[in-house]
């Protein structure tokens, strides 16, 4: 019989180890790609020119100027711009400076429903005319046309906004900074001896949970809403919007998955949106925060190399962002420029000495996770297929005319179900309608 093997592990720290607090996440000090930086640069130059150019016509260039209205309708123009001063512009702070170069910023440009914000916060303003008790109202006129049903507004103290889109950009990055700065929580610190305290507690205590819930589901959420208003936007502004809308083609808005909604960006604007490398970045993203969301399997772990390689998408969700707005004719706002530019995250050693060994497949954020198939996953028994949807919508609007009232299409499924739908196969329209509107007259008058 052999003996069993030995091991030793090395929990110790050397003296080149890190001061208290130590920061195990960082960002890369390298400026963004060239080459990303380009396409980024010629982004930009097109939605405030106008004009479609090559980024080698670009650098042709001579020194220019850009012709420009702000929102009083009055001249301006831009500091002389050449494409590759524009580059190292980007690459050196990471975002569009707009006042340095005397550009106006892109969301704020002529023809941005997506991005169109008025946020207003209330103050508690009671009147009353002839004894009638009232409250002075604010409502927000939505960019999305004047057929639009819903009107945002608050009669006191809140606050109400017309799109939530610079928001979620501006809350993204926000969210992103304080994983970075709640990154210690991550691991193990010292006692603090000289205030006789751990330092672990004296930062928050818990592991940032709430932050990583937090950037995660701005992640998804800002693809999402950025879907819904271009829906929204083709369904009551077409002429506006310069969208397209199929009531058949797209479908309905609610029930539906973001991998869904993406293919109403080539239906409203008959762009293929060319995003293979965002949409699995994305993807990857958005299984986390589901992860996130339901807890299912009801456990979470996660390692430096998880989380660095997690933040490390945020330039990638950006360039998701840039190219939907591209197919549907959008200027791309400044925190997406900003988000495009971010620096990658990278992992740093609590002890630099020490052998890093690649981090093994059952351990980490997969190591928290159902692999393979689910093992309790089923399908939903209520959720029929498109070919049996299709007939019941037909017979809804049969029945509508017929009875001249709104009809659910949970109404009809009922009907249909108690009826038994072998019986009504066999009828005429005459005897199929007659027996289905006794049967709604009849569940109309359930309790």
């Amino acid at each position: 019989m052999s003996q069993p093997t030995s091991v030793s592990y090395n929990f110790s720290l050397s003296a080149d180890a890190h001061a208290e607090p130590f920061q195990c996440l960082a960002e890369d000090p390298q400026p963004p790609e060239v080459r990303r930086t380009r396409e980024l640069a010629q982004v930009i130059l097109t939605q405030c020119t106008n004009k479609k150019m090559g980024i080698k016509k670009w650098q042709k260039l001579k020194p220019f100027k850009i012709d420009w209205k702000d929102r009083q309708g009055r001249p301006q123009q831009s500091s002389s711009l050449r494409f590759d001063w524009l580059v190292d512009h980007l690459r050196k702070h990471r975002k569009l400076r707009h006042d340095d170069i005397g550009l106006p910023t892109p969301e704020h440009t002529l023809r941005n429903w997506m991005d169109a914000d008025v946020t207003y916060w209330g103050h508690y303003a009671p009147t009353s005319n002839d004894g009638t008790p009232n409250t002075a109202t604010m409502k927000l006129k939505m960019a999305l046309g004047q057929h639009f049903p819903v009107a945002p507004g608050i009669d006191r103290e809140g606050f109400a906004t017309s799109s939530p889109q610079l928001h979620l950009q501006r809350g993204l990055l926000l969210a992103r900074a304080r994983v970075l700065q709640e990154a210690p929580l991550l691991v193990p610190q010292r006692i603090d001896r000289k205030k006789n305290e751990h330092v672990q507690f004296r930062l928050g205590g818990n592991p940032p949970l709430a932050a990583l819930m937090e950037f995660f589901n701005l992640c998804v959420s800002i693809v999402d809403i950025t879907l819904i208003q271009a829906y929204y936007a083709g369904y009551y502004a077409p002429g506006e919007s310069g969208l397209t809308f199929s009531e058949h083609a797209m479908g309905p808005a609610t029930g539906r998955r973001v991998s869904d909604k993406l293919k109403w960006v080539r239906l409203l604007s008959g762009n293929d949106l060319n995003a293979t490398n965002e949409l699995m970045a994305f993807k990857q993203l958005k299984r986390v925060r589901n992860h996130l969301a339901h807890f299912d399997p009801p456990c979470f772990s996660v390692t430096t190399e998880d989380l660095a390689g997690w933040l490390s998408k945020v330039p990638d969700l950006a360039w998701l962002l840039i190219k939907i707005r591209q197919c549907l004719g959008l200027p791309v706002s400044g925190h997406i420029i900003q988000m495009a530019l971010c620096p990658s995250v990278v992992a740093v050693p609590r002890d630099p000495k020490k052998t890093r060994h690649p981090q093994r497949s059952d351990v980490g954020y997969l190591s928290s996770t159902w692999q393979g198939n689910h093992p309790h996953s089923g399908s939903n028994p209520l959720r029929a297929p498109v070919s049996a949807i299709e007939p019941l919508v037909r017979l809804q609007r049969r029945l509508e005319k017929q009875l001249k009232r709104t009809i659910h299409l949970s109404e009809v499924l009922d009907a249909v179900i108690m009826q038994r739908l072998s019986q009504l196969d066999g009828m005429d329209n005459a005897g199929m309608l007659k027996q289905l509107r006794s049967t709604l007259t009849t569940s109309s008058s359930r309790p």
